[in-house]
């Protein structure tokens, strides 16, 4: 009779350790490459966990209301947890009060969740640190008593991470340089956003500032943009730009973007993913507060070695997993 029992413990175990963890990640959509970074960060994740099961779900343009269906959806079946990256965080605050409430754990990441919806953890790096960044890499370039415009465009006008990179730049401007004048923030995205608008644009921002010092942007669209005006009229603009885009590292690369800072964002979908399922499998307590994933300086100085990191996923992970895992292995240098 002992064996038996024995025997029937061990295979309880055994059973036990076999579920699978259902989990999901639901992001803004699948066309930004911004985006398609934290969705790599999250499928890298799943690739070290067994018996895992992923839901990852967008839309393929921006669609709010369709964000927000996906996740209702996803609580649905993904109940050890989800992971969330939602541009709109106000829209998604009676989803997420419904399953958290109802036990499912959600993380957020990029963009902060709605206060008092259950979401203890927002994994993300600092964008008003970021701007500051940019800013201050920028004004290296620039004489400390030289007088003129600096422009700011912004194709994404009104989304919350890219507010606050606006509001750093500014912030740092305004405080060590206020000899200089800040043209903007100046909306670039034209009729419907695409590249083409973006160019169009930013090419009759330029022509208007045809003695600016500078030219800064926080979104993804832009530096490109103003690297192929460069291209073409031959003229040496002084740029900042944000994200790692292919053209705007290109632009780096050949002189016509003179400062990229990345915000990282392949880390906030690996690290929340990774908290998800410490917490789904081994019953590990997921932090609460702003875990703070840092962000990346991209000069020509080291921007071979970025082209290099972001080639495939495969090169990305080799790269990525070792900061990673080091932020996981002390959190405490990284919650706020």
């Amino acid at each position: 009779m002992r064996k038996l029992l024995t025997l029937s413990a061990a295979l309880t175990v055994t059973l036990a350790s076999a579920q699978t963890t259902n989990v999901a990640f639901v992001y803004w959509n699948t066309a930004n490459a911004a985006f398609q970074e934290m969705a790599m960060g999250v499928k890298q994740a799943i690739k070290e966990s067994k018996g895992t099961k992923l839901t990852s779900t967008a839309p393929n343009g921006t669609n709010p209301s369709q964000v927000v269906s996906m996740f209702q959806s996803s609580a649905q079946t993904s109940k050890d947890g989800i992971v969330l990256q939602a541009l709109t965080p106000d829209l998604f605050f009676r989803p997420l009060k419904t399953a958290t409430d109802a036990g499912i754990p959600v993380i957020s990441i990029d963009a902060p969740p709605p206060k008092n919806a259950g979401v203890d953890l927002f994994v993300s790096n600092d964008n008003v640190e970021l701007g500051r960044q940019l800013a201050r890499e920028i004004l290296k370039k620039i004489p400390a008593n030289a007088k003129g415009k600096i422009v700011i465009g912004n194709s994404n006008p009104g989304t919350p991470p890219i507010e606050a990179r606006v509001q750093g730049m500014i912030e740092v401007i305004k405080a060590t340089r206020p000899n200089l004048t800040i043209v903007g923030p100046l909306e670039t995205k034209g009729p419907t956003g695409s590249p083409s608008d973006v160019f169009t644009v930013w090419n009759g921002i330029v022509r208007a500032n045809p003695d600016a010092l500078a030219f800064l942007a926080p979104t993804n669209a832009d530096p490109g943009a103003l690297a192929l005006i460069e291209r073409q009229t031959g003229k040496k603009l002084l740029v900042g730009g944000c994200d790692l885009e292919p053209t705007a590292l290109e632009g780096v690369k050949n002189g016509y973007i003179d400062v990229l800072i990345s915000p990282e964002h392949w880390l906030k979908g690996y690290i929340a993913m990774k908290q998800l399922l410490a917490h789904a499998q081994s019953g590990t307590k997921i932090p609460t507060g702003f875990w703070n994933t840092g962000s990346l300086v991209v000069t020509q100085a080291n921007v071979d070695k970025i082209i290099a990191r972001q080639k495939t996923e495969a090169s990305r992970a080799l790269v990525l997993v070792p900061i990673a895992k080091k932020q996981l292995a002390n959190p405490d240098a990284y919650l706020k």
